[in-house]
């Protein structure tokens, strides 16, 4: 089963999407609205694939916080985001993700951009 780490902001996004994931047979590790919280997540439970928000509570925002990870697990990175504006997308580029999904998103949008995932666990 593949593991996934939720990193949102908004409670009712954050367990729409627990329900989603687990309803398509994917096992959430945790979710988390800071990225402080996210880096710390991710070396403590090695998730397969994140879906990271880009507008976080406390100090470090989604793009910060998945360099930090970067650097430290190998992970599959989907951004999953309001912000579709230029400068975000332009910051979101110095990371390896693999999805820029905006929101809302809809069951069969996420579930499209997990069916790319390919790594053996």
């Amino acid at each position: 089963m593949h593991k996934v780490l939720i990193v949102e902001d908004d409670y009712l996004q954050s367990y729409v999407l627990k329900a989603q994931l687990q309803g398509m047979g994917y096992e959430v590790t945790g979710s988390t609205n800071t990225g402080e919280e996210a880096v710390r997540l991710a070396i403590e439970t090695k998730p397969d694939i994140i879906l990271m928000d880009i507008t976080l509570d406390g100090d470090m925002d989604g793009i910060e916080a998945a360099k930090k990870i970067e650097q430290l697990i190998d992970t599959y990175l989907i951004y999953i985001t309001g912000n579709t504006d230029d400068l975000h997308r332009t910051r979101a580029l110095d990371t390896n993700y693999t999805h820029y999904l905006e929101k809302p998103i809809s069951k069969s949008i996420l579930n499209g951009a997990l069916s790319g995932f390919q790594k053996n666990v």
